[in-house]
């Protein structure tokens, strides 16, 4: 076992793969967090690994919503966290290529698994498959429209955005993975 800081973790996003119920991700696709099959486009099964300053472990922060995996109400959640919480702080431990123990710097030897058919954290041994995850950098799809979409947002009243969220055109707080706030801008046929 050993750390991941030698990892490049900046600038990327990644889906976490559970191995023993292979093509299960990580996600919070229907609100609460949980592992299933996801397609490699969702926003909701994407992470950002960002290391905490000065230490060797890690927040998991989701693409979609911005929230932090956590802890903090003893349950595996994904939410609104200050930098501060330890129980939103992870050690990766890495155990094969792209392969890894994800556990809690809080309670130390809480693994985050499937073991019981849902996604926890809580102790489990070593040689749990259940608690084994590929954390893999997820690859920019032909149809991904990350890099080409734009948000519209309002400079007096900052953080609202344009967006059909409800249905009719508003202007309101958007997080920045919501597709009803992002736009593609296109040129006016005959115009340069």
């Amino acid at each position: 076992v050993s750390s991941s800081a030698q990892t490049n973790w900046t600038n990327k996003f990644f889906r976490i793969e559970n191995l023993w119920q292979a093509g299960q991700r990580i996600n919070n696709e229907k609100g609460p967090l949980a592992s299933t099959v996801m397609f490699d486009g969702a926003w909701s099964a994407q992470w950002i690994i960002k290391p905490v300053p000065g230490r060797d472990f890690y927040w998991i922060v989701n693409r979609w919503t911005a929230g932090k995996l956590n802890i903090e109400k003893g349950v595996l959640e994904c939410s609104n966290i200050h930098d501060g919480a330890n129980s939103a702080m992870w050690y990766l431990k890495k155990i094969g290529p792209n392969l890894y123990w994800i556990e809690n710097f809080w309670k130390p030897g809480q693994r985050i698994h499937v073991e019981n058919g849902k996604l926890e954290c809580n102790v489990i041994q070593d040689g749990a498959n259940s608690a084994m995850w590929y954390i893999r950098e997820a690859t920019i799809a032909e149809d991904d429209l990350t890099f080409k979409t734009v948000r519209i947002e309002n400079l007096w009243q900052a953080g609202k955005r344009i967006n059909i969220e409800q249905g009719p055109l508003v202007a309101s707080a958007m997080p920045d993975g919501a597709w009803s706030a992002q736009w593609l801008l296109k040129p006016v046929p005959g115009t340069n």
